[in-house]
């Protein structure tokens, strides 16, 4: 049944103020969903939409990172500002996996670091081989050239 229907209806057992309350919102609803949505535009970073990352360039590279490159890492990024916090569980989970020696690499995601510094993905990875005090070998993409140096 209809907001309509419904209101045909029951229409001699309420107000005449709330009748009209009624089909102002469903006048409001209708203009609402008619109107077109907009574009996402695309962000100071390359992003696109309101809560998109920002898209990096390039191809990743497999890199060995040490306990201490991680930590000179983490020092001199930022987060991205909509992280939600680190995940303990998951962080002890790779720190486990890297003292174990069963560290798996997987090309599917890299750690991301923009051309401003900020860490867009990785920080479990990073936090873990930081903590560890071992080193593993993990997919880099890197436009800050932290990690990966330019062969110049």
């Amino acid at each position: 049944m209809k907001a309509a229907e419904y209101l045909e209806e029951i229409r001699h057992r309420i107000s005449p103020e709330r009748v009209e309350l009624i089909e102002n919102l469903i006048e409001q609803t209708r203009i609402t969903r008619s109107r077109p949505k907009p574009e996402p535009v695309p962000s100071a970073d390359k992003g696109y939409g309101r809560y998109a990352s920002p898209v990096l360039y390039g191809t990743p590279v497999m890199v060995l990172i040490t306990a201490l490159k991680a930590k000179e890492v983490l020092s001199c990024c930022k987060m991205f500002p909509r992280q939600k916090p680190i995940d303990q569980k998951k962080l002890q989970h790779f720190i486990a996996l890297i003292q174990a020696g069963t560290w798996e690499v997987s090309k599917k995601a890299p750690i991301m670091i923009s051309k401003n510094g900020v860490i867009l993905n990785g920080r479990h990875r990073l936090n873990a081989i930081a903590q560890s005090g071992g080193a593993a070998t993990v997919p880099v993409l890197d436009e800050l050239h932290i990690i990966v140096e330019l062969n110049k």
